[in-house]
């Protein structure tokens, strides 16, 4: 299992247009795709790097790797987060991981 995540700094002025991009766009869009199961996780980060910020974690699980990355750097999630950078310009950042889960037993 993959999860990838991507995490959004914001500007506090535009939460509630980010809030409805990710709940109109971002989220039904990895619904719909193939590569992800599960519903999407969507978390505050109670951590603020900035004065007037937000911090946001937006996952997604995979049973694929391959398909994961493509979907977020060449398909629907690439021009998704490149829509969500011009409309949202000098007011948002983001960037996505992905991670393994590891086995601690």
């Amino acid at each position: 299992m993959v999860l990838q995540n991507t995490t959004f700094v914001i500007d506090e002025k535009i939460e509630k247009e980010f809030l409805h991009w990710i709940k109109t766009e971002l989220a039904p869009a990895a619904r719909g795709s193939e590569v992800y199961g599960g519903e999407p996780r969507f978390h505050l980060i109670l951590a603020n790097a900035e004065p007037g910020t937000k911090n946001f974690a937006f996952q997604l699980s995979s049973d694929n790797l391959d398909k994961a990355q493509e979907w977020l750097c060449e398909g629907e999630g690439s021009r998704l987060l490149a829509e969500f950078m011009r409309r949202f310009e000098g007011r948002a950042a983001h960037f996505s991981t992905f991670m393994a889960e590891i086995a601690i037993e």
